[in-house]
């Protein structure tokens, strides 16, 4: 069995057609009962006379179709389809040489060219290239990943360079957004001695701003995002990421009669997605859902996040 691809019923398919049904069928009734048995309906035979020629016929079942609101692919399909199915050239009208079984052959090869009609054999050797193909992207995108772990590691190590580190900070959280389709609205950018964005998740604006500098650091920080958010309509929540951590202290304050519009990420949670023990997605889902489920406990430790122990 082949498996015909109609991809558009152009004028040289409707030829095609014409041509294969003129050398296939010799009586005008045979052709008529043709198309009724490729399910065209009274409306696609309407003016369609055994008393015209068969060309004419023909055309005023095309002049029909074509005034169906799909141009009437479906009836072409299964006008086209019976054609190439033809196994029939045997028949009394080609025994007596009215019809020519080597010209009817002809014509339904030439039909299929133009349709650039494939194979099942060939329609399995496309899906296995493009099998093929998608597992390779996938296995380069895997390993572009892997290599953002290795990048992290590296900007431990540059405490002398924070300028050089924020820039490669900058450029990690990029990919890393990017490598989990969350979609950025506003562009992160090193701003000072800080990264700044926004994005979007489940529905919601997020503003985002993350800091590499000490927990003591981290707390005025923390306050003025605070308020940053608590003001801005478009963004009213955010995420903010203190690689260091933040003092308890810090976090009690802030989260004290505090909505669950803020979530406080930090190294540990980096490390756990670039590890791929979970993903930036699920991490943001459960980290909310803590959030709104604890009276706005906007901190959770990623090791009891992956132990399942959050809403112990």
């Amino acid at each position: 069995m082949k498996t015909l691809l109609i991809r558009k019923v152009t004028a040289d398919v409707k030829n095609g057609v014409k041509d294969c049904l003129m050398n296939l069928l010799y009586r005008k009734q045979d052709l008529l009962d043709f198309f009724k048995s490729s399910n065209l309906t009274q409306s696609d035979l309407r003016d369609v006379d055994v008393n015209d020629t068969k060309s004419r016929m023909i055309d005023v079942m095309f002049l029909n179709l074509s005034k169906r609101s799909d141009n009437g692919a479906t009836q072409f399909k299964s006008v086209i389809e019976n054609i190439v199915d033809w196994t029939d050239f045997g028949s009394h009208w080609f025994q007596n040489g009215s019809l020519d079984p080597k010209e009817a052959k002809t014509s339904i090869e030439r039909l299929k060219k133009i349709l650039g009609e494939k194979t099942e054999k060939d329609l399995e050797i496309q899906e296995i290239k493009e099998r093929q193909l998608r597992l390779k992207k996938q296995q380069d995108k895997k390993l572009a990943f892997q290599s953002l772990n290795n990048d992290f590691v590296e900007l431990c190590k540059m405490a002398e360079h924070t300028q050089k580190r924020g820039y490669k900070l900058e450029k990690l959280l990029v990919a890393l957004f990017d490598y989990f389709d969350i979609e950025v609205y506003k562009s992160f950018k090193l701003l000072g001695e800080q990264i700044d964005g926004s994005f979007k998740f489940d529905g919601q604006n997020y503003t985002f701003e993350a800091k590499w500098q000490d927990q003591v650091s981290a707390v005025n920080s923390l306050y003025a995002f605070t308020m940053k958010i608590e003001t801005n309509n478009l963004y009213p929540r955010g995420i903010f990421l203190s690689i260091n951590g933040y003092s308890s202290e810090a976090v009690e304050i802030i989260t004290k009669n505090k909505k669950p519009n803020l979530l406080l990420f930090d190294s540990l949670d980096l490390i756990a997605v670039l590890e791929e023990r979970i993903s930036l997605s699920d991490l943001l889902h459960h980290k909310i859902r803590y959030a709104q489920s604890k009276g706005g406990n906007i901190y959770i430790n990623a090791s009891k996040l992956l132990e399942g122990k959050m809403y112990e």
